[in-house]
């Protein structure tokens, strides 16, 4: 059922075939319970005060640590190279060049073990459930942002719906001086970038039997209004039977998969897989280590 958008070329870039389900599925387990009164509750959880707080209280002294990594795993396949490594820690305004690590030329610095905790946790998906930083936000008329990936950054550090004020901008304004400081000597700041293990614009429902057959009527409606909350784009039947939702904005999927999964006609809850294989160069972002 297509909403005003034609999605052949974007689906192309996401393959037109049956899409996997990769990432966290989300069943729902209650399916007795009546699809408005999910709804209604789903919709006091996004309305509450307190999940719109997207800025307070503030923290000028936020401090983040950032790993850039250059080079791919040795397990991607031929012509990989060795990694290498950039160590920052930013408190505020100021941006402090820890260090860098050659692996085959230089023995583990002693910040390895720090640098080491948010790669681990990026690439082993599990670590970023729970907010980490200020309140949660759900506002969405603040997506998407200008700044993609530090939004993305945003989204997988705090655990939030939507990214809040305080990280993005803190985000926005670390990455921006680090490749300026240090981008000139060292290129690989400059290119390499944040990969998000999941899509933040796109998500895969699963519907019931009876779902379906409504859905091929035109008669299925039970996603209508979050999908107005939310900023459908387009939606696109996939072989499966699922639907492929686009969103105009940038949201945390696992957030969004606990909310549509509260509909009964939801099967599950599904993120497309994202354009990266094995684990590729990237920016991991962290909180400071006291």
């Amino acid at each position: 059922m297509l909403v005003g958008h034609d999605p052949a070329t974007e689906l192309a870039a996401i393959g037109r075939t049956r899409l996997r389900e990769r990432g966290v599925a989300v069943t729902y387990s209650r399916r007795w319970r009546i699809a408005g009164l999910l709804v209604s509750a789903v919709w006091i959880l996004l309305t509450s005060c307190g999940e719109r707080n997207c800025s307070e209280p503030r923290q000028d002294d936020l401090s983040l640590t950032y790993v850039f990594r250059d080079g791919w795993s040795l397990d991607c396949g031929e012509d990989v190279s060795l990694r290498r490594f950039w160590y920052f820690e930013c408190t505020g305004d100021s941006v402090m060049f820890v260090g860098s690590w050659d692996p085959s030329e230089e023995a583990e610095p002693s910040w390895w073990s720090d640098a080491s905790v948010s790669m681990g946790c990026f690439d082993h998906i599990g670590c970023n459930s729970d907010p980490v930083f200020g309140p949660p936000c759900s506002d969405v008329s603040k997506t998407p942002r200008q700044n993609r990936e530090a939004e993305e950054m945003a989204l997988w550090l705090s655990g939030s719906l939507v990214a809040p004020d305080e990280l993005y901008d803190a985000m926005v304004a670390h990455l921006g001086k680090i490749r300026k400081q240090y981008g000139g000597e060292i290129p690989a700041l400059k290119s390499v970038v944040f990969q998000p293990m999941w899509k933040s614009d796109y998500i895969e429902i699963g519907l019931t039997e009876d779902a379906k057959t409504r859905l091929a009527a035109g008669e299925y409606h039970d996603l209508d209004s979050l999908n107005t909350h939310f900023r459908l784009e387009w939606e696109w039947p996939v072989e499966s039977g699922s639907l492929l939702l686009h969103f105009d904005g940038r949201y945390n999927f696992r957030r969004l998969a606990e909310i549509y999964s509260a509909v009964p006609s939801v099967t599950h809850v599904s993120s497309p897989p994202p354009d990266i294989l094995c684990s590729p160069p990237g920016v991991f972002p962290w909180s400071a280590i006291p």
